[in-house]
């Protein structure tokens, strides 16, 4: 499994695709800090064409135990895939590390 911390001024990650991935299974999302004031982070996957193929939103009611939120979803692709974390509103500071394979 892999890891990627993402925040407010690092929100996305882009993989790849070569001969040994496909695929991209985003496992779960733990959350380091929660915006401030009532706000919330939304998680986006992007296609190859920067579309949405998959947005959740993220709350603390989510996360079990330790703020950790599980996600379990795969995602196939030819070229390139992008994750995008990011919080509402915008700008609002936020830290998650996304767990993947």
């Amino acid at each position: 499994m892999e890891t990627i911390e993402l925040n407010q001024y690092n929100a996305s990650f882009r993989i790849h695709g070569s001969e040994d991935r496909k695929s991209l299974e985003v496992k779960s999302i733990f959350v380091q800090d929660w915006p401030a004031s009532g706000g919330s982070i939304n998680l986006l996957v992007l296609d190859e064409k920067d579309m949405t193929i998959y947005s959740q939103l993220l709350d603390s009611s989510l996360a079990e135990g330790a703020n950790l939120i599980v996600i379990n979803k795969r995602f196939a692709f030819y070229d390139h895939l992008s994750v995008l974390v990011k919080a509402e509103p915008l700008e609002m500071p936020f830290s998650v590390v996304v767990n993947f394979e």
